[in-house]
């Protein structure tokens, strides 16, 4: 997939819903945001899509996943996630 790809809530969940992530953690992290492995506050980027709701881009969905599972922080631990392609 390609990582540039913006997609709705449920598109999002069906492409890293396999790997932990849930609708409540999409809204936590459009809400306030993540931090980066480099320590700076992150935050997804989205577009408006039909009827009111949102897409986001796949890309950062994939960096909130896997910054989020690394932190020290996380109640999933830094446990590693299965390969998602990104092509």
């Amino acid at each position: 997939m390609n990582p540039e790809a913006y997609l709705t809530r449920p598109q999002a969940l069906m492409v890293i819903g396999p790997i932990g992530v849930s609708a409540e953690a999409i809204k936590k992290w459009r809400a306030r945001g993540w931090v980066g492995s480099d320590g700076k506050r992150r935050q997804l980027r989205t577009k408006p899509g039909g009827g009111g709701s949102l897409r986001y881009r796949l890309g950062d969905l994939l960096d909130a996943e896997r910054d989020t599972r690394m932190s020290g922080q996380s109640r999933r631990g830094a446990r590693r996630a299965p390969n998602v392609a990104t092509d």
